[in-house]
């Protein structure tokens, strides 16, 4: 099965492999086109080995609380060890122990983490795919940021869409 991919006005076409797993391309905004149905996919998922990129299964694996391979690959990914990622994510650490016994994080985990890995896929489309430079930008204070790591302002939704906005300028020369 063919999944034609559009992002920009490009076209390009992957095969898809039985779980229809999109990976491997980095463009925050696209869309799949499968068998007759168009749908909006989530590469940067593929920083947590999740299956699928479709909107609707996100949405469910949200709800239903990630698996904790997932944390364990996004931190993996981004070169932190796994308590500094839970330090990180505002989880002390019995917390952790336990999220990590259970094999699952919780829905408001799962969102932190899948807000973690859109912004670190974000940075990586800025370095143009270095992950060495997008891993010391996210962990580096940024004045834009009154001295805050992007990391550190991915705590809360209004500190990621800051972290979001800062990329989005310098991106385009504004910063």
């Amino acid at each position: 099965m063919a999944i034609k991919l559009s992002h920009m006005g490009k076209l390009a076409t992957l095969e898809a492999k039985k779980t229809q797993r999109v990976a491997k391309t980095r463009d925050a905004t696209q869309t799949a086109v499968i068998g007759n149905r168009e749908m909006r996919v989530h590469p940067f998922t593929v920083w947590l080995d999740l299956p699928d990129h479709d909107t609707p299964t996100l949405i469910h694996h949200l709800k239903v609380g990630l698996p904790f391979s997932s944390f364990e690959r996004f931190s993996a990914a981004i070169g932190l060890e796994a308590t500094k990622l839970a330090s990180t994510m505002a989880l002390p650490s019995s917390t952790f122990a336990r999220v990590k016994k259970s094999g699952h994080l919780n829905a408001a985990q799962s969102e932190q983490l899948v807000r973690l890995s859109r912004l670190f896929d974000l940075c990586l489309e800025l370095f143009r795919g270095d992950q060495d430079k997008a891993r010391r930008w996210m962990t580096t204070p940024k004045k834009a940021l009154e001295g805050q790591t992007p990391l550190g302002m991915t705590t809360t939704e209004i500190g990621a869409r800051e972290v979001e906005d800062l990329i989005g300028r310098i991106r385009h020369g504004v910063y």
